[in-house]
């Protein structure tokens, strides 16, 4: 179906209108589906293919998997469309589907196919290779796996670097190290029936996730005592830390792997690596019993996760468990017990093959991590240990290799800068309040390995904000003293930065007046994204997040009680619990069909403007919803030096009730008479004021539609159980006569008090909507049944600003006087790069 529309590629540059008729003619053809996700949960197209160009040479080859036992492909890459001619590079027989060529492919076209093994060949399928994609050549898994020494200890550290980590005694992370693994010698060694729920209820849902908590619980004791004793052992010798160790190793490997910890898979996967690292690490302490228990623990286990996981995990979108800690704790293990285990090279193959393939799995090549700021702690440790082990043997760096690693330190500044909260979108942004211990952490390893000075600059920054001890938390503590001790840190630059920095990849943008000076900071958030609504995402498609100095002002609302909680399925991550649009009360479905995406994006230094279209986020094949939408262009636009526009237009296929959303971490005040809400936040003062085409009725709420109840009575990272207060308010306008047509302009302010806020003079002309406050004026059309139109021009004429819609197929342009000289920008609507791919891949 796709393929008849391909020629409108070429008749036009205007993607998303191509886009947009491509998924007319698929509707044509069967009106009851939906537009195809370019993430559906898993791979339906093979890629690349249908000619598109790669940005990384070499590039990975995927193709939607075959379910069944003992499934294997063959894969084959040439210059020449018939294989007869010229270099073929091919895998037979490979388990899983995917295939890293680990070579740099000469510029050109490119032709591959694939099939099950002893079956026919696939269609043929096609990319470019462009002179300046940029090289990511890595070695094969072979020679890998042919460096990895056969002597023990090598997962820690290996001998000659014990040696060098005892001259370190006092280093901040070594005594803490120590601290903890005396504190490990004290403690009991529980038994495995302390796995097993006791307090269960009368929910079945609830009470499967107890029993998953459970049984983390107490593979999170075993591995919290014999990390800190293994890693003091290796720093210090001491023998006690040797047989506390041991007789921890003892007890697990009596237990019964299909029984109580496979009912967690984060808890099998570190009794797993505890099994695997005790074995490396006193191996020359141990006896020959407790060499074969311990590995053969910890190879059941592993061989348990790589039949989970081949030929699926790789053409799955995401399985976030696998990626946050799991294949972290998978390599680590295979690691440590290959050369011993007959297996084991093909399970460490997979592993290496796989982190090559997809990471960063949650972003294209801009920085960006889909699962949001608070999930990303998860993943730093897979992200970045992997790719320093693999350069430990081979030299190959990942880090500096792939783009995204260079991009990453963007996403965090103007995701998350020093002394703010997060941009508030995927699961836990309640729980994430500053940068912290971790993304300190985090950016001193990237300075360190990349010598980034806005690595370096950011860091230190966060310190200035709160106060930072990195040996009190485990994270990558070790890394520290093993990975890059000894890389210096390079010199602090602080590089003025624009206004904004869009992730299109990702879906992804964050708007800021003060970009690297949060106190006097105006932050605004939007997220429309090509992956939809998956596993930690949210349902909140053309939504927004607004920050002041730093501090959440009207922004996201609600807690992550339990994945499946009531409270989280029906307020949190849906579009409610968000400042999104429902229509007829109905959001955004749970769906990676349900997508958007950000098409425009132009700033200069008095203004920075994004555009969402969120028009397909209303409707899943998946979970057969389809609530009518036509289109939804939100159009957000930051003013210097304390002024958001919003503007939003909506369409449906029949008339609707329009529901538009906003949330405050402070009592809102309203005033519908004036059509003005404001609230008073800790360090500023929020008024907005809101018009629409159609009347609407306003409705303001001081507590949830659905409780949230920590039922199952989820603990902190402190340990504690975690309290959830229905203190945050919601606002909604919703039009009491439905119509299919309506736009929405909200103009909102921050000041430090309510009087400094300037006043709106605003006026109504032929349909528009004419504004002026400060040196700002504004011009919105409010008509629905005309094309939208947002002007804005500053009293000093050095700003002019046009933003038109889709449907005029024309350009927004910003026009920007400085120093005597006119800049002009034009821009269209520009496709994702997975939605560009999606229209040239053949199924």
């Amino acid at each position: 179906m796709i393929e008849k529309c391909k020629p409108l590629l070429f008749k036009t540059q205007h993607l998303v209108f191509v886009f947009l008729l491509t998924m007319q003619c698929v509707a044509a053809q069967n009106p009851e589906s939906t537009p195809p996700s370019p993430y559906s949960r898993y791979l339906q197209c093979a890629v690349p293919s249908g000619g598109v160009q790669i940005d990384l040479n070499p590039t990975t080859l995927r193709w939607p998997y075959e379910k069944g036992k003992n499934i294997s492909y063959d894969v084959r890459l040439a210059q020449d469309s018939t294989f007869r001619s010229g270099t073929i590079i091919q895998q037979k027989a490979t388990p899983w589907a995917m295939f890293n060529p680990h070579q740099k492919l000469q510029a050109g076209t490119w032709y591959w196919q694939y099939r099950k093994s002893q079956g026919s060949w696939s269609n043929l399928y096609s990319f470019q290779v462009k002179q300046d994609a940029v090289a990511v050549v890595s070695p094969t898994s072979e020679d890998f796996l042919s460096k990895i020494p056969k002597s023990h200890p090598r997962l820690l550290a290996s001998k000659p670097e014990i040696i060098e980590l005892r001259k370190r005694k006092k280093d901040a992370d070594i005594i803490q190290i120590i601290k903890e693994a005396d504190a490990a010698l004290l403690q009991r060694i529980p038994a495995e029936s302390e796995g097993i729920a006791t307090d269960l209820i009368d929910d079945e849902l609830k009470n499967k996730q107890l029993v998953k908590l459970a049984s983390m619980g107490l593979s999170n004791q075993i591995y919290d005592m014999v990390y800190p004793l293994s890693q003091a052992f290796a720093l210090t010798g001491d023998n006690r830390y040797a047989q506390k160790a041991i007789a921890i190793g003892r007890v697990v490997a009596q237990w019964d792997p299909k029984k109580v910890t496979v009912l967690s898979d984060f808890g099998d996967a570190r009794c797993m690596l505890s099994l695997a690292l005790i074995y490396d690490t006193f191996y020359d302490q141990l006896a020959d019993s407790d060499k074969i228990a311990f590995r053969k623990g910890a190879a059941i286990r592993i061989k348990f996760f790589y039949e989970e996981w081949k030929n699926n995990i790789e053409v799955r979108v995401l399985s976030a468990h696998v990626w946050q800690h799991i294949l972290h704790y998978y390599f680590q293990s295979a690691i440590a017990i290959f050369h011993d285990e007959p297996n084991a090279s093909t399970w460490l193959g997979y592993g290496y093959e796989l982190f090559l393939a997809r990471t960063p799995i949650l972003s294209g090549n801009e920085g960006g991590w889909v699962n949001g700021a608070s999930y990303f702690r998860m993943n730093m440790e897979t992200c970045l240990d992997i790719a320093m082990l693999i350069k430990k043997y081979t030299d190959y760096d990942h880090v500096n290799a792939h783009p995204w690693y260079k991009n990453h330190i963007d996403w965090l500044l103007y995701g998350m800068p020093p002394g703010s909260n997060s941009d508030g979108f995927g699961d836990n942004y309640e729980r994430i309040s500053s940068p912290g211990i971790e993304y300190v952490a985090f950016a001193m390893e990237m300075a360190k390995i990349t010598q980034s000075s806005k690595a370096a600059w950011y860091a230190a920054t966060c310190r200035e904000y709160e106060t930072i001890d990195l040996s009190q938390k485990s994270i990558l503590r070790w890394f520290r003293l093993t990975k890059t001790n000894g890389l210096p840190m390079p010199a602090i630059k602080k590089e003025a930065l624009p206004l904004g920095q869009l992730f299109q990849e990702t879906g992804v943008v964050a708007m800021h007046t003060h970009p690297m000076d949060t106190k006097n900071d105006l932050m605004v958030a939007m997220r429309s994204s090509p992956f939809g609504s998956y596993g930690h995402m949210m349902a909140d498609q053309n939504t927004f997040n607004i920050l002041s100095k730093g501090e959440k002002t009207f922004y996201r609302s609600g807690y992550k009680v339990d994945m499946n909680d009531p409270h989280r399925l029906g307020w949190y991550k849906h579009t409610k619990g968000n400042n999104g649009i429902l229509m007829d009360g109905q959001g955004q479905p749970f769906s990676t069909d349900a997508f958007g995406m950000l098409t425009r994006f132009v700033q200069n230094d008095q203004l920075a403007y994004v555009k969402g279209d969120a028009s397909f986020a209303y409707q899943s094949e998946e979970t057969k919803e389809n609530y009518g939408l036509k289109k939804f262009n939100r159009h957000i636009v930051l003013l210097q030096p304390n002024t958001l526009v919003i503007y939003d237009e909506l369409e449906a296929e029949k008339p609707v009730k329009w529901s538009w959303l906003i949330h405050s971490h402070q009592k809102i005040e309203m005033d519908s008479v004036n059509q003005t809400f404001t609230s008073q936040f800790e360090k500023s003062f929020g008024k907005a004021t809101l018009w629409s085409s159609s009347p609407v009725n306003w409705n303001l709420t001081g507590s949830f539609e659905i409780a949230a109840v920590n039922v199952i009575h989820r603990k902190d990272e402190d340990g504690d159980v975690m309290e959830f207060h229905d203190n945050q308010w919601h606002f909604k306008a919703e039009n009491p006569e439905k119509t299919n047509k309506i736009r929405f302009l909200s103009i909102i302010q921050f000041s430090e008090t309510a009087k400094k806020t300037a006043p709106l003079k605003s006026t109504d002309s032929a349909g528009k909507k004419e504004i002026a406050f400060g040196k700002w004026r504004i011009s919105a059309t409010m008509d629905p049944n005309t094309f939208g139109q947002l002007t804005i021009t500053n009293t000093d004429n050095t700003t002019e600003f046009h933003a038109t819609t889709q449907s005029e197929n024309g350009p927004t342009v910003l026009k920007s006087q400085k120093n005597g000289k006119l800049q002009i920008v034009e821009q269209l609507d520009q496709l994702p790069t997975s939605m560009k791919n999606l229209l040239l891949y053949e199924k």
